[in-house]
């Protein structure tokens, strides 16, 4: 264990809890903007018994991923729930409406393949997979819940924003060589990260080294000691288990996005070089590569499927 665990644990409880209620609150708040600003008849946010919250925040024109989970207002989780969207524009003449959008729940992790993790009572999320969304701008997803113990349809609603540039490369972009620490003592592996129990294979070598590889790449960007989320120690579980499943096909690497030095001197978090040529401002992030491009990325959390799908697409595409 680190030394500044105990320091680790009281930030991440404060961020984790301003986190979770500045989501709540910023997704309330635009919701009833919306609400009051279209001519259509809309559901009352106010009275709805769930709450939506968004587990990423980049989000561009084209077809993308929106993930989210459900819980009770007293933050309970929702799971194994039918769900079907309508997305729409917010303070836009004409609105722009997609309609019977089918959300998929997936588990975090896969039963078979490592224990169920512990992400405050979270066992998986929901996701809308490939919605095509036109335009940059304010959109809001009305979610129709049907529960597995109810008959009766809730109801809760996201807010988002799409903007035309964002931060981190997308699919299709070239990935960028960076150096990151690499180890050859444990002692040294526990100076280079803050997981509890880090696995040695992600810290082998740098991502400039594994562009050069014919492997796929399986970049992740996260901190499990100093996350400003919740999801950054549930994301390398998931990692974790995709890398059992593909130990010599497939190179992994791990990097801090965080200047462990100056955050266990100083308190303050700050990007390395790598976090910051890659252009992140949140965490935590995870790439797929190949032949140099990024194939796909995820922020925040997402399930253990969602990545062997795109690591096996890579897998079994051509060079």
């Amino acid at each position: 264990m680190l030394n500044n665990r105990p320091a680790s644990r009281l930030l991440n409880t404060t961020l984790i809890s301003l986190y979770i209620i500045c989501t709540i609150c910023w997704q309330a708040c635009s919701a009833e903007l919306s609400t009051s600003t279209r001519q259509t008849e809309q559901i009352d946010i106010n009275q709805t018994q769930l709450v939506a919250v968004l587990t990423a925040k980049e989000f561009y024109p084209g077809k993308i991923r929106i993930p989210f989970q459900l819980m009770t207002r007293e933050s309970d989780p929702i799971e194994n729930a039918n769900v079907m969207a309508t997305i729409t524009t917010i303070n836009q003449t004409p609105a722009f409406t997609i309609n019977n959008i089918n959300a998929k729940y997936l588990a975090i992790i896969e039963q078979d393949s490592s224990n169920p993790i512990a992400l405050a009572g979270f066992q998986g999320l929901y996701v809308l997979d490939d919605v095509d969304i036109p335009s940059e701008g304010y959109w809001e997803a009305t979610l129709e819940i049907e529960l597995p113990t109810q008959k009766d349809t809730q109801y809760a609603q996201l807010a988002f924003e799409v903007v035309d540039t964002t931060n981190a490369p997308r699919p299709g972009d070239a990935a960028i060589p960076a150096t990151n620490p690499t180890f050859k003592t444990l002692e040294g592996l526990a100076r280079i990260s803050t997981h509890p129990t880090p696995n040695p294979s992600f810290y082998k070598m740098t991502i400039t080294r594994a562009l050069e590889e014919p492997k796929p790449l399986v970049l992740v960007f996260a901190t499990p000691g100093y996350c400003t989320t919740r999801m950054c120690g549930p994301v390398l579980d998931v990692v974790e288990a995709i890398h059992r499943k593909h130990p010599h096909s497939t190179n992994f690497i791990h990097v801090e996005p965080f200047d462990l030095d100056t955050v266990r001197r100083e308190g303050k978090l700050s990007w390395v070089e790598a976090a910051r040529m890659w252009n992140l401002s949140t965490e935590p992030w995870v790439f797929v590569i190949k032949d140099k491009l990024v194939l796909s990325r995820f922020e925040g959390l997402f399930a253990e499927a969602e990545l062997e799908d795109k690591l096996t697409s890579a897998l079994t595409t051509p060079q």
